[in-house]
């Protein structure tokens, strides 16, 4: 078995407690959560990154050694090596690693390994799943359960969380599950949630098609017994559960939410405002068909009401009362990099989003939209991948709708092949969207986009920056020029 770089894979044996892992690109949100849970079962880790980051420093403050680059010299003597999607054969751990015959795993290995002994709900999907797992997780935790709760992003909330994980004692662990890569078949779930199913990571899959049966593979691996809550609002899922019908009802009960009314669980939004959205869940299955139950979300976004459907169906399945999932959703501060007001200077607001993908981009912009209308709406995209950029260029260029202004640094390398960076580049992107009337520019480097919008912003302005690379730095910088001060 290889990685999709190449990676030769351990697949006959596993690691005991008292082995030492070494974790190659411990500083992603995957492996740095992997890494603090074994830290905090007791069990000896490090681990290597490409360069140094607020990451690397919270884990070696927790006593992990955690450093950059990669260096061979300073692995030490390691019982188990774990590498990252995005590591390749040629790194020079992996390198030694292979020179010694030490086993290796792909991070989902690792995570399937440190939750044999929990009940999983694994939350997977194209977009929402960090959130939605959020969202869960803080019904649990309403509820009592104490969960132990893995997640692709940082989350504002005290202990027992620590930035990407909640370290919880109870039965039962919220995983975020990522389909790239089939990573998600290294779990087996008692519950599985899929959000939606777009066309993404066609590096890997190929084809819709291909991507489907991944997650159609992904729902057999859920416990007999266990249970499907799916997004019924998504096309992907709709033919996703065409293909389960067959077998879903024998030993795994479905639950689909959304907000069309054929939904076992249903929505409907009764009041927005800038900062919040109100809404009306009706559930017959679970509160009879004449009952419903209102809930406030602190939270903007249409879609975000959606993944708040997903987690109190989830929680219905649990039975967990209507009362508890109402409480939590009402204090749910939502995870960072998700509208995450970065600060304000100058009359100008900027803000900072995850969203990577063409559905992510539209809605999460006529959310950002709603929220701050009338003032002029800047959005400084950073592309995911070349490959994705290849594949979805034109749902790209019709996603920025809602912009005033694009701008459009070089796109953020990662797993492809080199070869990629000759067929897509950030330039194809601007003039795709400006023959659709929009108004982009591309400007390769971070110190020139910041130069720009610190001269031509405005008091009244907003401007959001997007992507799952590193353009969070932009909004740092951009709030400190502007004489604004970043919160601690």
């Amino acid at each position: 078995m290889l990685t999709t770089t190449g990676i030769r894979l351990t697949t006959e044996r596993e690691p005991t407690p008292t082995m030492r892992f070494h974790l190659i690109g411990i500083g992603g949100a995957g492996m740095s959560a992997l890494a603090r849970l074994l830290h905090a079962q007791g069990i000896a880790v490090s681990g290597s990154d490409l360069v140094e980051t607020p990451t690397l420093h919270a884990l070696r403050a927790l006593g992990i050694h955690a450093y950059s680059p990669h260096d061979p010299q300073q692995m030490g003597a390691p019982d188990w090596v774990v590498v990252s999607d995005a590591v390749h054969p040629d790194n020079p751990e992996v390198v030694e690693a292979m020179r010694r015959n030490l086993p290796i795993w792909r991070r989902s290995q690792l995570m399937g390994w440190l939750l044999r002994h929990h009940r999983v709900i694994a939350v997977s999907g194209t977009h929402g799943k960090s959130t939605t797992t959020a969202m869960i997780a803080a019904i649990l935790e309403h509820a009592g359960y104490d969960p132990l709760v893995l997640i692709g992003a940082d989350t504002p909330y005290p202990e027992p969380w620590q930035g990407n994980i909640r370290l919880g004692q109870g039965e039962w662990a919220v995983v975020e599950a990522c389909e790239a890569y089939e990573s998600f078949l290294d779990l087996q779930p008692e519950i599985a949630v899929v959000t939606n199913i777009d066309p993404d990571h066609l590096d890997y899959h190929g084809t819709l098609e291909r991507l489907l049966q991944s997650f159609e593979r992904f729902l057999h691996r859920v416990k007999p017994g266990g249970a499907h809550i799916l997004g019924g609002d998504s096309r992907g899922v709709q033919q996703l559960i065409k293909r389960i019908q067959q077998y879903t009802g024998q030993k795994r009960p479905m639950v689909t939410y959304g907000f069309g009314a054929e939904n076992e669980v249903h929505g409907q939004i009764t009041a927005r405002s800038h900062a919040a959205t109100d809404f009306v869940v009706y559930a017959p299955l679970f509160l009879g068909a004449s009952t419903q139950a209102a809930f406030h979300l602190p939270y903007p976004g249409d879609h975000n009401v959606q993944n708040a459907l997903g987690a109190i169906a989830t929680a219905l399945m649990l039975q967990i009362p209507i009362e508890v999932q109402r409480a939590a959703l009402a204090q749910f501060h939502g995870v960072k990099r998700r509208q995450e007001i970065v600060g304000e200077a100058g009359g100008v607001v900027v803000i900072d989003d995850y969203a990577h993908h063409p559905t992510e981009i539209r809605v999460t912009l006529e959310a950002a939209r709603a929220r701050y209308r009338p003032r002029r709406l800047w959005v400084v995209f950073q592309p995911h991948q070349h490959s994705r950029t290849r594949f979805l260029l034109a749902d790209f260029a019709q996603s920025f709708a809602q912009a005033d202004r694009v701008v459009v640094p070089d796109i953020y390398f990662v797993r492809d092949s080199e070869r990629e960076k000759d067929l897509v580049c950030a330039a194809d992107l601007v003039r795709a969207i400006c023959e659709r009337g929009g108004h982009a520019t591309y400007v390769p480097a971070f110190d020139d986009i910041l130069a720009l919008l610190t001269r031509e912003v405005s008091a009244g302005d907003a401007v959001l920056t997007m992507g799952a690379g590193n353009i969070w730095k932009v909004a740092d910088e951009l709030v400190r020029r502007l004489g604004g001060h970043l919160p601690d």
